[in-house]
Parts: structure tokens; C-alpha cells; sequence
């Protein structure tokens, strides 16, 4: 605000000008007490100082100025215009007045200024400057200094201090208010810390196990309590570099959910090994190297000993990886299945052989499959003997031992067959055939009433099925003999026995 009067500036809601006195035209109109100069109450009926009524003599604006000695304000005389006095426009410029009560130590003077010609010179305000009188003349007429002036100055201490208190009390909340904020800001980041998800490196290994090559992750088991007391129980998956895991900080125990399964369709024995793993960090982006603590090294099991049960376990474990790219949990199920599967029948392959193996002295042998629950062997020293269980007088084959190859001998009723096998020493297994598909056929043509002679048909077509493992048939050796033939049946022989009994022949 600026003064209307002198254009100095003016304190914000400030009543009269600091500088030349001039009332502040939007400030509210003061009323003062004609007898003792206090200031009144607006709605007063007397003044609450000296008891005079309020509406005898009571002094209105524009009738004050500042005191010449100490700039304070004092109430206007009777003489100057008090009560029922014309008021002037309040936005007029108004020459300050000064009541000569208020002049201590002046009297007013109506000598005209001491320079009469200057521009500047202004019979009104020359008419009211005030020249210096003794301090007898002056002692009676200086009033006590006013309410208004004192007043001033206390609403301008009161002003002050209420500045003061406000600068303290807004500095004060300020602080308060940053330390409230950093507290926050502090409790927020440790929040973020204390619950960021770290990533943990473990030690995880199984042969043939190649996450890279489309083998499922290893499902493990993450149980404890965060940092925070929270409870965790959670399925995580871990690749065959020991990546996958994730835990915020805590004490934790990890173990092996389900076996993975290989790309080639392995499976692994789920051991009860189990990780103790605890920790703390302030770096919420650390990487938690739990190498140290163990890890799980896993076992392939037999393809011949998976279970169904252990593959379904796998597969589920697989179907819950979410985060698993390119992995075919079916596809997989399907090769742990098929190579157990193949290697049941390899199994049973193998049983069977076994049950098909003979041992005689030097050397062992096994018989052709087709022949499994059809003969009976003996085994003499180092002859072996084979029977057909149709017709047990009838020897199916024999094999012995002796010096030299025997190989290759004989005629079409019965010969040796060709190569014979060397277990060592100079000696050799050799097998012996008789031909009895020929010979039989030739006791029917000729009609022998010998009993030795007489067979079957169906033990004549058993002994020809077993010699020839089902090459050759008896009615065909028949009516190959009865033409004058019937070297096709013992053709058919040796082409059999070569290729399935004596390659499995083998020295002790």
C-alpha cells in the first residue's frame, strides 16, 4: 500500500501513514474522546477512559497528524474540528495537521514561510508550521501523549511478533515435515529392500539332464519365513545352470519336488536332500549365490525300474513350470514311457535268452527262440542234447566237443553242420543232425512195420518244423522223397542251425 498523501509506502492494514500521518482511506474511521483524546469503541455511548459521553465533542477522521518529536498520533482539539466538523474527500490530498497541543516545545506560527516566492510555498501549510516557544509556555499546554500514537506502536510490535511466531511456526512445521517425509522415504526404501525378490544361484546336476536341449526344469520345494515373519511354501523351477530361483530375504529350506525329465526320456530318483539357505542384503538387486550351501546332484534311474507313478509326478511338475519356454511336457511324458517300455522288452528279451542258455563243459550255447518251451536238454560233460517235447525219443541236435573241425560231414539222413566253433586248444563244438523228415518219410513209402519206424503225423511235422525252424514242412519232404528227391529238407537244415544255434556258441 502507498500513502495518498506523501506516496510512502504503508505497512498492510495500517490506519494512518507512517511518514506523514495521513489517514489511510480503507482504514475504518476512528472516534476519540473529546476530553481525554482516548480512542473509543464504535458502538460506545461514553468513553471508557474518563467517562465522558462518546457523543459530546467526539473527534472524527481526518483531524490527527503525527506528533513533530516522535511521530506518534494524538487526537484532534475542538478547535481543529471535532465532533459534527465537515469531512474532506478521503482520496484528496490532505496537508498533515498538527494540533498544538501536540507541538511540545513549538507554537504555531502565521508568519508566512521565509521564502514567500517559492513555488513550494503554501499559505495553508505555512499557516500551521509550528516555531519553537520556552519550555515554561509549553509545559501547560503538552498534553500526555495520546492512546493512538502508543497504540500504533503496539499493533506494530503485536504485528511483529505475530510475524515472528508465524515465521517460527512455519519454519518449525517445515522441519517436522521434512523429518516426517525422510522417515517415509527411509521406511518405503527399506520396505522395497526387504521385500525384493533376489535371484539364488544353486548347485542342481543329473546326467543327460540339458534344459538347453528341452529337458523340464527341476521343481523345487521352497519353504521358510521371509524377513518380514511372513510364512513361504512355493514351487520354484530350477534350470541345469542352477538358475531359476527367486526369494526376498530370509531363512529357507529347499528340496526336490519331482524328478525332470530328460529329453530322451530319463527320469531321476527324487532323494529327501534338502538346502538350508538364509540371508540378508541391502542391494535388492544381489545376486545370492547359495552354490556353497550344497545342492542336489540327481541320480538316473533304470529305465527297466520307472514306474508310472514317478513319470505322472514329472509330468505334473512340468505342466505347473508356467515360465518354461519351448519345453513339451507331453512329449516328454511320452519318451519316458516309450524308453521304459523298450527297455521291459529288451528285459524280457534278455530272460528269455537266459532261460534259452545251456553250459557244458568249455563252452556255452543258446537255443533259437522258436524252439523256447518246445525241447528239453541234457547236458552230458561236453555234449549238449536236445529233444522235442512232441516226441521226446527224437533228437532234435547235439553238440560236442572234439579235437579238430568236424564241420561239413555226413549225408542228406545226417551230417554235421557247417562251421563248426573253436573253444580253444585245438578243439572244436561241432553240431550233429539227424535228418528225420527224410528218414520218416522213407519209413512211410516203404511201408515198414518196424515200431521204431512209426510215427505221427503231427510228431513228423513238429521234428521237420523244429530242425528247419519252420522253413521247411513235413509234406513237403514227403512228397519231395516220393519224387526221388528230399535234400531240400536237409538244405533247410543247415541253413537254420548256421545261423541260429551256432553263432551263440561260445567258450567257458
Amino acid at each position: 500500500m502507498f500513502c495518498h498523501a506523501c506516496h510512502a509506502e504503508v505497512p498492510e492494514g495500517a490506519a494512518f501513514c507512517p511518514a506523514c500521518g495521513a489517514r489511510i482511506p480503507s482504514a475504518p474511521v476512528p472516534r476519540y474522546c473529546s476530553e481525554c483524546g482516548a480512542e473509543l469503541e464504535p458502538d460506545s455511548q461514553f468513553c471508557s477512559s474518563c467517562g465522558a459521553r462518546a457523543d459530546v465533542g467526539a473527534v472524527a477522521e481526518g483531524s490527527v497528524g503525527p506528533d513533530a518529536e516522535h511521530g506518534a498520533t494524538t487526537p484532534p482539539s475542538p478547535a481543529q474540528g471535532g465532533a459534527g466538523a465537515s469531512q474532506p474527500d478521503p482520496f484528496a490530498y490532505v496537508e498533515p495537521a498538527y494540533p498544538e497541543e501536540a507541538l511540545v516545545g513549538f507554537e504555531v506560527s502565521d508568519s508566512s514561510s521565509p521564502d514567500p516566492a517559492s513555488s513550494h510555498s503554501d499559505p495553508a501549510l505555512d499557516a500551521t508550521r509550528a516555531v519553537p516557544v520556552s519550555p515554561a509556555e509549553s509545559a501547560s499546554a503538552a498534553p500526555t501523549k495520546s492512546g493512538p500514537a502508543r497504540r500504533g506502536r503496539t499493533v506494530a510490535i503485536a504485528l511483529g511478533v505475530v510475524a515472528a511466531v508465524a515465521l517460527a511456526g512455519g519454519g518449525t512445521w517445515w522441519y517436522f515435515e521434512s523429518q516426517h517425509r525422510a522417515r517415509e522415504a527411509a521406511e518405503a526404501e527399506a520396505e522395497r529392500i526387504a521385500t525384493a525378490l533376489h535371484p539364488v544361484l544353486i548347485g542342481a546336476s543329473a546326467p543327460g539332464w540339458d534344459t538347453e536341449k528341452g529337458a523340464s526344469r527341476l521343481p523345487v520345494r521352497v519353504t521358510g519365513t521371509g524377513k518380514s515373519g511372513e510364512t513361504v511354501d512355493e514351487l520354484q523351477f530350477v534350470d541345469s545352470g542352477g538358475e531359476g530361483i527367486e526369494l526376498a530375504q530370509g531363512s529357507y529350506e529347499l528340496s526336490v519336488e519331482a524328478s525332470p525329465i530328460a529329453a530322451d526320456g530319463t527320469v531321476y530318483e527324487v532323494s529327501g536332500e534338502t538346502i538350508e539357505l538364509s540371508f540378508t542384503s541391502d542391494d535388492a538387486t544381489e545376486l545370492i549365490d547359495a552354490t556353497s550351501q550344497g545342492g542336489f546332484s540327481l541320480t538316473a534311474i533304470d529305465a527297466l525300474d520307472v514306474t508310472d507313478d514317478v513319470v505322472s509326478d514329472a509330468y505334473d511338475a512340468a505342466l505347473q513350470d508356467e515360465d518354461a519356454a519351448g519345453v513339451d511336457a507331453a512329449g516328454l511324458k511320452d519318451a519316458a514311457l516309450a524308453r521304459r517300455d523298450a527297455a521291459v522288452q529288451e528285459h524280457d528279451a534278455e530272460q528269455e535268452q537266459a532261460a534259452r542258455g545251456v553250459e557244458a563243459a568249455g563252452y556255452r550255447l543258446t537255443l533259437p527262440a522258436s524252439w523256447e518251451g518246445r525241447v528239453t536238454v541234457q547236458v552230458e560233460a561236453g555234449v549238449v542234447r536236445v529233444y522235442s517235447r512232441v516226441c521226446p525219443r527224437l533228437e532234435v541236435c547235439r553238440v560236442e566237443v572234439a579235437r579238430g573241425d568236424a564241420g561239413g560231414l555226413g549225408d542228406v539222413s545226417a551230417f554235421t553242420v557247417s562251421p563248426s566253433v573253436s573253444v580253444g586248444q585245438g578243439h572244436y563244438a561241432t553240431v550233429y543232425v539227424t535228418n528225420w523228415g527224410w528218414k520218416i518219410a522213407g519209413y512211410n513209402l516203404e511201408g515198414s512195420s518196424d515200431p521204431d519206424d512209426f510215427f505221427t503225423m503231427e510228431e513228423a511235422r513238429e521234428i521237420v518244423d523244429l530242425q528247419t525252424g519252420g522253413a521247411c514242412t513235413y509234406d513237403e519232404v514227403l512228397e519231395a522223397r516220393s519224387d526221388g528227391g528230399g535234400r531240400d529238407g536237409a538244405q533247410a537244415i543247415q541253413s537254420f542251425l548256421a545261423s541260429e544255434l551256432v553263432p551263440t556258441i561260445e567258450p567257458l
